[in-house]
């Protein structure tokens, strides 16, 4: 069944809180899940400190900071995961009108000597995203395109069905109609890791 457009929605990271010793859920005893699903998005950069058992770790596991998610590389039956850093809020872009994500994948040749058809493996990850959005005063896009930070975007397709990434603003076009209202495109260059 087709999606509506107009139940989409977009939100912007607005800030970043810190959260010290956070309890984890688990159901495999490998992946573990902030439980305070309010403080699963983890900021960019954020320096996130994981503890089993008490005891500071530092290797043996992946980060997944945009789903709040430790997945370690050995079974922690019986031990308590918590974990520390920086999550951030997201504020909903109030007067956004269309959104689009392209992502993409470098197709690397590794073809043989008589292959009879070329073979490819699958690269580097990347994706850009567009916004448009009605303009107004209170732009929150301008500070981001003249400090260049990263920040956390979300787009929802609906109510349950989210594209949740890390981007800096690359380009940021205020188009102004004279038999029309204002309004702007904002582009995103997505960066390190993006969940769909």
């Amino acid at each position: 069944m087709a999606l509506r457009g107009h139940l989409a929605s977009v939100k912007v990271e607005s800030s970043a809180l810190a959260f010290t010793d956070e309890a984890t859920t688990t159901s495999d005893n490998l992946t573990f899940t902030i439980t305070d699903s309010n403080k699963s998005v983890w900021a960019y950069g954020s320096d996130v400190v994981v503890k089993v058992n008490a005891g500071v770790v530092t290797t043996g596991f992946t980060l997944k900071p945009l789903i709040g998610q430790v997945v370690f590389d050995s079974d922690q039956t019986g031990n308590t995961i918590t974990v520390s850093g920086d999550y951030v809020t997201l504020t909903t872009v109030a007067n956004a009108k269309s959104f689009s994500f392209s992502g993409s994948a470098d197709a690397l040749d590794s073809t043989k000597f008589l292959d009879t058809n070329r073979v490819f493996e699958s690269g580097l990850r990347t994706a850009t995203a567009e916004l448009g959005e009605w303009y107004t005063t209170a732009d929150i896009f301008y500070d981001l395109l003249v400090n260049g930070s990263i920040k956390v975007v979300e787009y929802y397709v609906d109510a349950t069905n989210v594209i949740r990434f890390y981007a800096f603003i690359t380009q940021q076009q205020i188009n102004a109609p004279v038999e029309g209202l204002i309004d702007q495109a904002i582009s995103l260059q997505v960066t390190t890791d993006f969940n769909i």
